[in-house]
């Protein structure tokens, strides 16, 4: 109980921190998030939404960032992040008609992948 309000608190200063305007800040959130998801997949229900909010950031450093980082948390062979986040997997899908294509070629590479290891 004291361990899931600690992550708690990890998992809402991280966030926080990824409306800073520093991209070193919101990059190095965004890897936490990751790790996060590697030692406790369920921690992520209290931040994927907020992550998932993000893809449709007027920003395209920070939109990319998230669509990387769902993308892979998405293709984990070991995941199944898509089936239990499905709205946040459908958001993340309409990335592929972004209008950067940055974001769009993520995408491609992200489905391909998603495509071998689920398939």
């Amino acid at each position: 109980m004291k361990e899931d309000k600690q992550q708690q608190q990890l998992v809402s200063t991280s966030t926080a921190g990824a409306g800073g305007s520093s991209s070193t800040t919101s990059a190095d959130v965004w890897t936490i998030v990751y790790e996060l998801h590697r030692i406790s997949p369920q921690i992520l229900t209290t931040v994927i939404g907020t992550v998932a909010n993000s893809l449709e950031d007027p920003d395209l450093s920070r939109r990319l960032r998230v669509t990387k980082l769902l993308g892979r948390l998405f293709y984990a062979p070991i995941s199944n992040i898509g089936i239990q986040f499905g709205p946040c997997y459908r958001e993340w899908i309409r990335r592929s008609q972004d209008i950067e294509p940055k974001v769009r070629l993520a995408m491609v590479k992200y489905l391909v992948t998603i495509l071998t290891n689920k398939g």
